[in-house]
């Protein structure tokens, strides 16, 4: 929980937020600084929420290159890991079933074309919701199973990257895997697969999902604002961060 706080304080919009409520603290007693600090968080709102600054972010934090199908060959492994990236619960559209997010359907679509490309089982992983039948692991095995891609295992419990590796772990070695194709999102890959490698698991990334400029990024595009790329930075330094902290903390 602590790390969590720590994170949101830290990363836009909690940090501007922040910085924005201090410059109106000092606005009595030190107007200039007041000013300087309701600027800056002004000025990096803007930077945050135009392509010609979120689109670099994004692309530091999708360090690992995608797989080729030869190189997944070469390395043989024995089961694809698809890490959940969150759901939604209680849906309407979906007669109140738990369905995944944009980023968990992602993954599970790229998850189910490695699966018709190798003929590996998969296992999902990811907790969260009230119960196991609101969690991200159930979600995207219920997606999976009906785009017709079979799920061998789920995992339901682990509420982040560490946890999922260690469930993981638990339910693979009782069949024997311990050679894995790990499926997330780009920004993710680098430090998910250093996770489940720290779990004892022989890791291939497989990463989806990488950042390009659309059509309507690009040109004068580029520096008109959106809540759209004020997103897209906001999960990059979200994942610069997290890689940071892991890498201090080992956690």
């Amino acid at each position: 929980m602590l790390s969590h706080l720590l994170r949101e304080a830290v990363l836009p919009p909690g940090s501007l937020l922040i910085l924005f409520v201090i410059g109106l603290l000092l606005r009595t007693r030190k107007p200039r600084i007041s000013l300087a600090v309701i600027t800056s968080s002004v000025v990096l709102l803007y930077l945050l929420s135009i392509p010609l600054v979120s689109f670099p972010l994004s692309r530091m934090s999708e360090r690992l290159p995608p797989v080729e199908i030869t190189e997944i060959k070469a390395f043989a492994p024995k089961a694809i890991v698809v890490l959940g990236g969150g759901a939604e619960s209680k849906v309407t559209e979906y007669q109140g079933k738990t369905v995944p997010t944009e980023t968990s359907l992602k993954r599970i679509v790229y998850a189910a074309f490695l699966e018709k490309e190798t003929g590996l089982p998969i296992l999902v992983t990811g907790g969260y919701g009230d119960s196991v039948e609101e969690s991200e692991g159930w979600a995207m095995r219920d997606a999976l199973q009906s785009f017709g891609t079979p799920v061998r295992w789920m995992e339901a419990q682990g509420k982040n990257t560490k946890e999922n590796a260690l469930f993981s772990q638990t339910l693979l070695k009782k069949d024997g895997v311990n050679r894995i194709l790990l499926v997330t999102s780009a920004s993710h890959a680098g430090r998910a697969r250093r996770t489940f490698e720290k779990a004892g698991f022989e890791v291939l990334a497989a990463p989806t999902g990488f950042r390009v400029l659309s059509p309507w990024e690009r040109g004068v595009m580029q520096v008109v604002p959106s809540g759209r790329q004020f997103f897209e930075s906001s999960q990059a330094l979200r994942e610069l961060f997290s890689s940071v902290f892991y890498a201090l903390t080992g956690s």
